[in-house]
């Protein structure tokens, strides 16, 4: 479905100089137990969550950075 206004993205992507919205690719440590409990259905069967489908929006203004998650 596509939704007017709406700019779907797919990976890392530049809003503007202020703004920038990206996905993690990996990970550099293993999954703490908790998150390893979370799955995702993929058809007819469940895996593991990776979190790609979590986006990070970087603010940058007036020298400061702030990262949402």
């Amino acid at each position: 479905m596509r939704i007017p206004n709406v700019t779907y993205v797919d990976g890392d992507y530049t809003i503007d100089e202020e703004l920038k919205l990206f996905v993690m690719d990996g990970t550099s440590h293993e999954l703490p137990f908790t998150n390893r409990r979370l799955k995702m259905q993929n058809e007819d069967r469940f895996e593991q969550d990776r979190f790609r489908h979590e986006h990070f929006l970087v603010v940058s203004e007036n020298g400061k950075t702030a990262l949402m998650n």
